[in-house]
């Protein structure tokens, strides 16, 4: 029977009610093309991957993964230094430390050069440049205490706690407000909050009593918090224009009482993560597997997924050949029939032309025919919307 773009359309209608279960797939870059160990943490402008690898020496070196690779110099006679986090004007942040040294101290790299900026882990960055972090300080048993803190244009202001001694900013946004974790007194638990100013807002948990947060967009805070089995599971905080919480989710994990963090997000709400030792992905409601979306790759285990971009862009770190090793996963847009960037009805209407009249062009799994199993190829990636 000849399939014209009428049938197709029907076809198509009662295929995509079971095809959505494909979901976006990816493509693997390996990044870890150095003789040591390597972890990326985020993602600059471009795309371009950044973090952290261990150099012939043995000290972990910051890079951005470019081709070739852009490793930063290490300054202030530090011998560490990892790349965590990049503003809007591509301008890189991270933190310079040395073992066995109390005191780190951020730095920024730009097309000066790299120089640091306070004495504080920095972890995060908006935009604009204000960079989120740890700074420390000893108390009067001459202990060294992490505090939160956030550094502004040559300014570094230490955030309050829930009552305790510690805490500690890991994001950033545009409004200025972070988010991390904070001690309530005598060091009972350690909270996710959120810090509008420097006085923080306990988010609450799934139940239990402790938990972090990882990422601040608008309305959504992620993180992880306790449930009430004392299970640690990746949570999504909607909060309303004053910061106050509306809601607490729990995102899920590879199974019913396994653990999982959230770890990143992009401005669409995309969550990436870990659970069971293995990177994911948080969408629609349930926790996947990275690892089911990229091609079978002999040693190849995704194992946390630090980052997510606007364009799905994702990064982190996994274990190949059983060495850590940093990734980068490119998604897959086979729907994108016509390469215009966007996945519309009229991807659909070229290859229905293409489809109905039996042209080499409408075959989607590239096997020299064209028949029902191309059709239903994109009918799947037309649902998944990539």
């Amino acid at each position: 029977m000849k399939i014209t773009n009428k049938n197709l359309a029907a076809l198509m209608i009662s295929t995509l009610a079971i095809s959505s279960a494909a979901g976006q797939t990816y493509t693997l870059v390996d990044l870890g093309a150095f003789a040591g160990q390597s972890e990326a943490y985020g993602l600059a402008a471009g795309s371009v991957p950044l973090g952290s690898f261990v150099n012939p020496d043995s000290h972990f070196q910051s890079v951005l993964f470019t081709t070739p690779e852009s490793v930063l110099a290490t300054v202030g006679g530090y011998k560490e230094q990892v790349a965590f986090t990049s503003d809007a004007s591509g301008r890189v942040y991270g933190t310079s430390y040395s073992f066995g040294d109390l005191t780190p101290s951020g730095f920024i790299a730009d097309s000066s050069g790299v120089s640091l900026l306070a004495p504080f882990a920095a972890r995060a960055s908006n935009s604009s440049g204000v960079v989120a972090g740890t700074s420390y300080a000893a108390d009067s048993g001459l202990r060294y205490l992490p505090r939160a803190a956030v550094w502004n244009n040559g300014t570094l202001s230490v955030l309050g706690t829930m009552g305790g001694a510690t805490g500690q900013a890991l994001a950033i946004d545009d409004r200025g407000w972070a988010v991390g974790s904070s001690t309530t007194a005598n060091e009972a638990s350690s909270r996710p909050v959120l810090w509008k100013s420097t006085t923080p807002t306990d988010l609450g948990t799934l139940g239990g009593t402790a938990g972090q947060a990882t990422a601040i967009y608008a309305t959504r805070i992620i993180g992880h918090s306790q449930n009430a089995s004392g299970v640690r599971r990746a949570t999504q905080w909607t909060i309303d224009a004053s910061g106050n919480v509306i809601s607490r989710t729990d995102l899920g994990a590879l199974a019913p009482s396994a653990y999982s963090y959230a770890l990143g997000m992009n401005s669409t709400g995309r969550i990436v993560g870990t659970s069971k030792f293995h990177a994911v992905l948080f969408e629609n409601g349930s926790c996947v597997d990275l690892n089911t979306r990229i091609p079978p790759s002999a040693g190849w285990t995704l194992e946390k997924a630090w980052a997510i971009n606007d364009a799905g862009v994702i990064v982190g770190g996994g274990s190949y050949l059983g060495f850590p090793r940093a990734f980068m996963l490119l998604p897959n847009c086979s729907a994108d029939f016509n390469h215009d960037g966007f996945v519309n009805g009229n991807d659909y209407d070229e290859f229905a032309s293409l489809f109905d009249v039996a042209d080499i062009g409408a075959d989607f799994n590239h096997d020299g025919f064209v028949n029902g199993d191309d059709y239903d190829l994109f009918a799947e990636a037309f649902d998944a919307g990539c």
